[in-house]
């Protein structure tokens, strides 16, 4: 197949108001999902109605992004290039490498922060696609909710005393945050994930424990 001459910017603004899903990669490491809501060409922004977590909406600027992806059918290729693909070999979803989301992730909150904090997962088996999904969840949020909390002086102070974050894959029922010391622990049950409170109520109890 010959190279794609399409740009980042043509790209958005062809996707500008229509229902697709696709996956927005950052130079900062991190990865964000959900359909385009709006995009600006003359400024840049990108905003992305989250697909993740119901209730989440995320602000970009064109020149932080790195790549983009799309969750679509082979033909939108075609739409996209005015050319005839082939079809490609996808990866299977169990192919989600968890590890290497979680290195990115650590050092996206270090480089915003100045702060290094530690991402660590229990009882998250490799094979469980759906803990290993439901773990991303969590922690794309969390990881949201201490950007935020970081953007005033007190909130980075408070930060400050924190050097991990623990996300636990446990059987009790309801999304529970507990403080122990450094480590903020987050205990999530994948069976029983909140729908679309999950950000909101991670972020009341994650302000009560710092």
């Amino acid at each position: 197949m010959e190279s794609l001459s399409i740009s980042r910017s043509a790209l958005l603004e062809k996707l500008n108001g229509m229902d697709l899903l696709l996956t927005l990669h950052d130079r900062f490491g991190g990865s964000f999902q959900g359909k385009l809501l709006h995009y600006c060409a003359k400024s840049g922004a990108v905003v992305l109605d989250g697909a993740d977590t119901a209730d989440c909406v995320s602000f970009h600027q064109l020149e932080d992004l790195s790549s983009i992806k799309l969750h679509t059918k082979v033909e939108h290729l075609g739409w996209l290039t005015g050319k005839t693909v082939s079809p490609l070999i996808e990866l299977p979803a169990s192919d989600f490498d968890l590890d290497d989301y979680v290195y990115q992730a650590e050092r996206m909150l270090a480089e915003q922060l100045n702060h290094a904090i530690q991402i660590s997962l229990e009882q998250v088996a490799a094979s469980d696609l759906t803990a290993k999904l439901a773990s991303r969840r969590v922690i794309e949020s969390a990881m949201a909710i201490v950007t935020k909390i970081a953007a005033d002086s007190l909130g980075m102070e408070l930060l400050g005393s924190v050097n991990t974050l623990c996300f636990v894959n446990t059987s009790e029922d309801s999304l529970k945050v507990k403080r122990s010391l450094a480590t903020i622990k987050i205990y999530f049950n994948t069976s029983n994930m909140p729908g679309t409170n999950l950000a909101e109520k991670l972020e009341r109890d994650i302000e009560r424990v710092l």
